[in-house]
């Protein structure tokens, strides 16, 4: 994983701790590295080989659902999983 993914994913896992932790939704550090070109080099894009965080938790986050925390935290357990092996904080 390139320095520049890592930092993004790293960027991603705290802006899913702060809806998890119940802050607002803001956009997200790795879309707006990657969005413009494909998704290309995008850690979720080499996980899934699929653009827009298709087959990821993404997909069922609903900010107004009942379950919105749950599903909040299903995506950060996602993105956590991500991380190269001895990156387990999200210190810059």
């Amino acid at each position: 994983m390139t320095r520049r993914a890592l930092k993004g994913l790293k960027a991603s896992i705290k802006k899913w701790e702060g809806i998890v932790n119940g802050d607002s939704e803001e956009s997200c550090p790795l879309c707006r590295l990657y969005w413009n070109n494909d998704c290309r080099a995008c850690p979720i894009r080499r996980d899934t080989g699929l653009i827009q965080c298709n087959a990821t938790p993404y997909d069922n986050w609903d900010p107004d659902s009942v379950d919105a925390s749950e599903l909040a935290q299903d995506e950060l357990d996602y993105l956590k999983s991500l991380l190269p092996k001895g990156e387990a904080t999200c210190e810059d």
